[in-house]
């Protein structure tokens, strides 16, 4: 690197053979002699090798930046990290970076805006949540480095606080019976909510998501793995197809085709850039049926100022929608999918989602707003 002559040297370790360069060689003859004194070692020394071991793995092969979203995930499989990267992660994990500016240490006051859900919802009392919310959030965190984890957005109330559209929308229709769907579920929190509603069965709700450990996470800390509130399916939302059929992606949502009456998307669809977010939107379209409506909420912008971009900070690409690109969005749909929406809008003070101007000021474009949106399928 820089000039200097790179010189490979085999070593054998781990029962494996590896090319390291000179750069690497004396730490990883450290690595060698704490790992073949282990044995010899009492309690106390064990515990202090593991921990040198866990810091030197730190120094030369320190955490990489977090990203998260479509670039995350489109990207998990492509490079494939060697043997003994592998190895040292498994048994000394490399703590996930938090110097990222979506990432927040305390909760604030954001809590407060649905804390009885919370503590209905866990059994925990107020001075045992908390403990409870900052262990979740980093377990969170480590699987998935989201700005919702990061920032708290968890804790909001989410589409319940679409005062009308909850009660009129979801409220209603849940209690019918009707099917419904998060999409991005992550922990769950929507769909409990819905769940918590009188005379809602699980057997009518389903949870979408393309990582399923977070889920897990949900429910464990909501305390209801033996009786969860709906149907986890674990899949991307994302069609790749330009098309209404679903029959590529796994067997349950395939079965869900033309039978969802309600689909949640709360903070997800800003994650996408434009393409992906038709994708995104063509799962929906083959899941709905007429009359089906699509509600949710995310990053947005006031009108003439839409913008598609990538932010620096994070490394992600996505599209922040006004009301005029949010039809458009949906009319280019309806064209591919042969299907005709209503669409309804309302721009709000991102203050209004619970959020705080610093929470977004990291991702650059547009002034911030907040961006609902309520899609109902007329044909």
């Amino acid at each position: 690197m820089h000039g200097t002559r790179q010189t490979l040297t085999q070593f054998n370790c781990f029962s494996a053979t590896a090319l390291l360069s000179v750069k690497h060689v004396h730490a990883l003859k450290l690595y060698a002699s704490v790992l073949l004194n282990r044995r010899m070692s009492n309690t106390r020394n064990r515990s202090r090798q593991a921990s040198a071991l866990a810091r030197l793995h730190a120094s030369v092969h320190p955490s990489p930046r977090p990203t998260y979203g479509p670039k995350r995930i489109d990207n998990s499989h492509i490079r494939r990290a060697s043997f003994l990267t592998r190895f040292l992660d498994h048994y000394f994990p490399r703590a996930v970076r938090i110097d990222v500016a979506w990432y927040t240490p305390t909760i604030g006051r954001k809590l407060t805006q649905d804390l009885d859900f919370f503590i209905e919802a866990t059994a925990l009392e107020e001075k045992h949540l908390l403990p409870a919310l900052y262990e979740l959030r980093e377990k969170m965190w480590a699987v998935d480095a989201y700005p919702c984890y990061g920032l708290w957005w968890f804790v909001l109330p989410g589409i319940s606080g679409l005062t009308g559209w909850w009660e009129e929308v979801v409220q209603t229709r849940a209690q019918k019976g009707e099917v419904v769907l998060d999409m991005g579920c992550g922990i769950g929190q929507e769909i409990r909510r819905v769940a918590a509603i009188n005379g809602v069965k699980p057997s009518q709700l389903y949870a979408l998501d393309v990582t399923r450990e977070i889920w897990n996470l949900g429910l464990s800390f909501f305390g209801d793995a033996g009786s969860p509130p709906a149907e986890f399916i674990h899949a991307d939302a994302r069609s790749h197809l330009f098309g209404n059929s679903l029959r590529h992606k796994p067997e349950r949502l395939y079965q869900l085709s033309g039978k969802v009456d309600v689909i949640l998307m709360a903070m997800f669809l800003d994650l996408f850039h434009f393409p992906d977010q038709k994708e995104v939107l063509n799962t929906a379209v083959a899941l709905s049926k007429i009359g089906t409506q699509v509600i949710g909420y995310s990053r947005g912008a006031t009108t003439t100022n839409a913008k598609e971009g990538y932010w620096d900070e994070s490394g992600t690409r996505s599209m922040v929608h006004d009301d005029i690109s949010m039809l458009v969005l949906w009319w280019d749909i309806g064209k591919h999918t042969n299907t005709v929406w209503k669409i309804e809008t309302r721009t709000v003070d991102i203050e209004e989602l619970g959020w705080d101007r610093q929470d977004v000021s990291w991702m650059g474009g547009p002034p911030a707003m907040g961006m609902c949106f309520l899609a109902t399928r007329e044909r």
